[in-house]
C-alpha cells in the first residue's frame, strides 16, 4: 500500500455501520477533503431472509446485546402497562415510584447500545415483533395469553414509537404500520369481501 492511502476496514452488520458512521460516508469526501471517486464503501447483505427465531437472531453477538438491551426495556415498560391507554387519564394512577420510561428510552438512544438495539428491532422486522419476542422471553416457562401477549406486544410498541418520537426518534420508522401479529386478510378477502 502506498503512503497516499489510507485503508480502514470496518467488519459490522449494515445496520450496525449505520449507526456507528451515520452521515459521515455521505459527506467523506468533503469532510477529508479527497476526491468522491478516491473513497469507496463496499456492504455485504446477507442473502438468507430476516430471521423468526429470536435464537437465530441473538447469534450475532452485538445483535444479542441490543436485545438483552432492549428486553431489559421492555421488562420496565411493561410493569403496569395499560392497554387500554387510559391510565394515564386518572390523576391518582400515576405512581411517583415508576421509573421515567422516555428517560430511560434516551439513555437508551445516546448509549453505545443503540446501533445494536436498532440492529435487534430490524432483525425481527418490526417494532412490535421486537417487543412481543421480548415478553415470549421473559415469561419463558411461564403460562402466558397468547391474544393478551399480543396485545401488549402491539400497545407497547405503539407507545415506545410515541415516545421514541421525541426521545429516540430512530425507533419511530420500525413500528409496523399494521399489527404484524394478527393473521392478515387474503388480498381476495380485501378486494371481494369475505364470502
Amino acid at each position: 500500500m502506498d503512503d497516499s492511502k489510507i485503508k480502514i476496514t470496518i467488519e459490522a452488520e449494515a445496520v450496525a455501520l449505520r449507526a456507528l458512521l451515520g452521515g459521515f460516508l455521505d459527506n467523506a469526501s468533503d469532510l477529508l477533503g479527497l476526491p468522491s471517486e478516491s473513497i469507496t464503501v463496499t456492504t455485504e447483505v446477507p442473502v438468507e431472509s430476516v430471521p423468526e427465531a429470536i435464537k437465530v437472531i441473538t447469534e450475532d453477538e452485538s445483535i444479542a446485546r441490543g436485545f438483552e438491551a432492549f428486553r431489559s426495556l421492555v421488562d420496565v415498560w411493561r410493569d403496569g402497562f395499560d392497554t387500554s391507554g387510559m391510565a394515564h387519564w386518572d390523576e391518582e394512577a400515576e405512581d411517583p415510584n415508576r421509573p421515567d420510561l422516555g428517560e430511560m428510552l434516551f439513555k437508551l438512544s445516546t448509549s453505545r447500545l443503540n446501533g445494536n438495539v436498532l440492529g435487534y428491532i430490524e432483525g425481527c422486522a418490526g417494532l412490535t415483533r421486537a417487543v412481543f419476542g421480548c415478553l415470549l422471553d421473559l415469561n419463558r416457562g411461564q403460562s402466558i395469553d397468547a391474544n393478551e401477549t399480543r396485545t401488549l406486544a402491539r400497545s407497547m410498541a405503539i407507545n415506545i414509537a410515541q415516545v421514541g418520537s421525541i426521545r429516540f426518534p430512530e425507533v419511530c420508522p420500525l413500528l409496523e404500520q399494521h399489527d404484524p401479529l394478527i393473521e392478515e386478510p387474503q388480498p381476495d378477502e380485501v378486494l371481494h369481501g369475505v364470502q
